[in-house]
């Protein structure tokens, strides 16, 4: 949860109280509203929510590597790399919330 809130809270400049409610509060929210399982409640809301900040995190890497200064060696990954991490955690996404309508 801590991972998360400091996530949104340094990189995409939320309020911490915001991103506290966000983080802890929604998924219980969801259970409220008449979600069955909570447990899959918090898979579905980790799905979400991991796979959102890893599409942010290559997006990111995409723009740091745009700067014309000199690369560190960890931005030097083919260009294809964030792109298919992209897919892989849209898919997630897409593969969670379908489950979820599924079951």
């Amino acid at each position: 949860m801590t991972n998360l809130k400091e996530s949104l809270m340094y990189d995409l400049k939320i309020d911490e109280y915001f991103s506290w409610f966000v983080v802890a509060l929604v998924p219980f929210l969801i259970f409220l509203a008449g979600a069955q399982d909570f447990i899959g409640v918090i898979g579905f809301t980790g799905a979400i929510f991991g796979g959102t900040n890893g599409i942010l995190m290559s997006l990111m890497y995409l723009k740091l590597r745009k700067k014309k200064k000199p690369l560190h060696p960890i931005l030097k990954w083919p260009r294809f790399v964030p792109y298919l991490v992209m897919l892989v955690f849209g898919l997630g996404i897409v593969y969670e919330v379908i489950y979820q309508l599924l079951t």
